[in-house]
């Protein structure tokens, strides 16, 4: 965050529930991380490589589509088209039954 620039955004990890949380942002501030994060060595330590490359591709795609919405020429029905790829990727559903070897997360 130093990097860039941004100096009162923490992760931190809840005592309690042992869960990530971290500070809210405003503004022009969700914009530079979503742009400029280095989101991928951040994942590669909290989850598997396959789990960290399906979130940075939901990273990434999202910040497509918000860029897209800011194009003045761009057409109704290509937005569409690569909104619903999005989508599927997020909504894809986990397979099989927790706690089981074969047991493929869903996002």
């Amino acid at each position: 965050m130093k990097r860039l620039r941004i100096n009162h955004f923490h992760f931190w990890i809840e005592r309690s529930t042992q869960s990530s949380s971290y500070t809210s942002l405003m503004g022009p501030d969700k914009l530079n991380i979503l742009e400029n994060f280095s989101f991928t060595s951040f994942i590669s330590k909290e989850f598997s490589q396959e789990r960290a490359n399906q979130l940075r591709q939901l990273w990434t795609g999202f910040f497509k589509l918000y860029k897209m919405m800011t194009l003045a020429n761009i057409a109704g029905s290509e937005f569409k088209i690569k909104a619903e790829s999005w989508l599927k990727l997020f909504l894809t559903p986990s397979k099989r039954q927790p706690n089981r070897p074969n047991f493929i997360r869903g996002m």
